[in-house]
């Protein structure tokens, strides 16, 4: 009887945690950081610099949709008179400067995927890589990705963009 009884006791306990566990099950989301460290190279005639001659502020945000759809917020980039030399670099003057666009890049978990399509917009107009933005005190740049991924593909990843630039003392 006392084992009838016991055994009674654990298949309702057994039973009732069954259901409350179907009734109460737990809900996740992953959360993600991520950056890439910026570099800028001066030369011995111009050194480019974020905000106001900020040589830190190269950063900027992503907020990807779950099908990978995205569109960065805007860095401003400034070409300055380099009043130092390349190896000891002086933010001078804000001057005039030919930009050009030499590389774009989104990557998901660090890979291409082979069906995104990234725009780059500079200074509020479409520029593809090679393209030359001319006479220009400011470079503002943001990166979108437009095509709808897979969310197989996609979900989860940490997705990076990057652009490079070159800038030459007009």
């Amino acid at each position: 009887m006392f084992n009838f009884k016991k055994s009674s006791l654990v298949s309702v306990l057994l039973m009732g945690m069954a259901a409350s566990a179907g009734a109460n099950a737990a809900s996740n989301a992953t959360v993600l950081w991520s950056g890439i460290v910026p570099t800028t190279s001066p030369s011995d005639a111009l050194i480019i610099t974020g905000q106001s001659g900020d040589t830190t502020a190269l950063n900027g945000t992503i907020t990807p949709s779950s099908d990978g759809v995205f569109e960065s917020d805007t860095i401003l980039l400034e070409a300055h008179v380099n009043d130092g030399d390349a190896a000891t670099p002086v933010v001078g003057e804000l001057t005039d400067a030919n930009w050009t666009l030499t590389a774009a890049s989104v990557t998901f978990d660090g890979i291409a995927n082979p069906s995104q399509a990234v725009e780059v917009d500079v200074n509020g107009e479409k520029v593809a890589v090679g393209g030359v933005v001319s006479n220009a005190k400011t470079f503002s740049a943001k990166v979108k990705q437009t095509a709808v991924l897979p969310e197989a593909e996609v979900g989860g990843a940490t997705v990076q963009a990057s652009i490079t630039v070159m800038a030459d003392l007009v």
